[in-house]
């Protein structure tokens, strides 16, 4: 008598360093995309400082609210597209709901705290000292990072 193989699907939840070599690839995209068309203008920062604070502090509010929103945009957009990143798709993670299906609603509040360095910095922190899978946000948005694996029976 032949044994047929039950295969099936189990989610684990991705490891702290997946997920930090994931930001870390998003990261690179994300300032190669920003700092592409703020190329000359971020170039003349260290020459004139003083010149570019009195005369240029609009335009200069106007990059750092660009800079937030291509950074919101790249992790809302993608993950609500494809519920991973390029870098989560890197290291085959992805973004899992844990209610019946990922919304809008979700992926934009885990992501609000990504476009702010130190505010994601205690979002993390939170998931490190309750040694838990999941960042404050995600907490908050029900979602959790995971990766799948196959298990045959």
């Amino acid at each position: 008598m032949m044994k047929t193989l039950k295969i099936t699907k189990k989610f684990y939840p991705a490891a702290l360093w997946k997920r930090v070599i994931a930001y870390f690839l998003d990261s690179i995209i994300i300032n190669i995309i920003i700092l592409y068309p703020f190329n000359k203008y971020l170039s003349n920062i260290g020459n004139d400082i003083i010149s570019i604070l009195k005369s240029e502090i609009q335009l200069m509010a106007g990059a750092t609210v660009s800079i937030i929103l291509i950074t919101y945009l790249y992790f809302a957009l993608l993950e609500l597209t494809t519920k991973q990143t390029i870098g989560k798709m890197v290291m085959n993670i992805y973004v899992a709901s844990l209610r019946k299906k990922l919304s809008i609603t979700q992926i934009l509040l885990r992501n609000i705290t990504k476009p702010f360095t130190i505010i994601l910095a205690v979002d993390t922190l939170y998931m490190i000292f309750k040694k838990i899978n999941q960042r404050l946000f995600d907490v908050f948005s029900g979602t959790v990072i995971v990766e799948q694996g196959v298990i045959m029976k």
